[in-house]
């Protein structure tokens, strides 16, 4: 690396023009080449963690490790496997995963597994209910969210 940059320890002094050129042009082409170098070993590893995860049998005992649903058993959801894979994979963090999914849970106020037009009708009453009742008005958000979806 001290090679490579040119960075040395002050023991040979650059006195020419020429010599300053050379190792300005020496030092962008070495340090370009190097971190080129270091970044294709880097995307190397992880494409190959990637492979691995892709390519790994499923066992039983993963399936398990894999569930997220309680008494679910040996089955598991595509979402789960889809979960799984991409955290092994290193692509998102499980935490990262369980904070989407939690922020689903928030939003399908019907409880039904799928965000539709109920879900906001839903969150819409319940902000409007939520308001005190010493407002005389419900907040503006709610108010636009039930006037969308007010009947014509």
């Amino acid at each position: 690396m001290v090679t490579a940059t040119t960075v040395g320890y002050g023991d040979l002094p650059l006195n020419h023009a020429r010599s300053r050129h050379f190792s300005v042009v020496y030092l962008l082409i070495s340090t370009t080449l190097l971190t080129d170098c270091i970044a294709h070993v880097a995307a190397r590893a992880v494409a190959a963690k990637k492979d691995k995860a892709l390519s790994r049998e499923l066992t039983p005992e993963m399936i398990l490790e894999m569930s997220t649903i309680e008494g679910a058993g040996e089955e598991i959801t595509r979402v789960e496997y889809l979960s799984s894979v991409l955290v092994e994979a290193g692509t998102v963090e499980k935490s990262d995963v369980e904070a989407i999914l939690k922020r689903f849970d928030e939003l399908d106020v019907c409880r039904s597994g799928t965000l539709d037009e109920a879900d906001i009708r839903m969150a819409a009453m319940k902000e409007y209910y939520a308001t005190p009742s010493l407002v005389k008005e419900p907040a503006r958000r709610s108010r636009e969210l039930l006037d969308r979806f007010r009947p014509n």
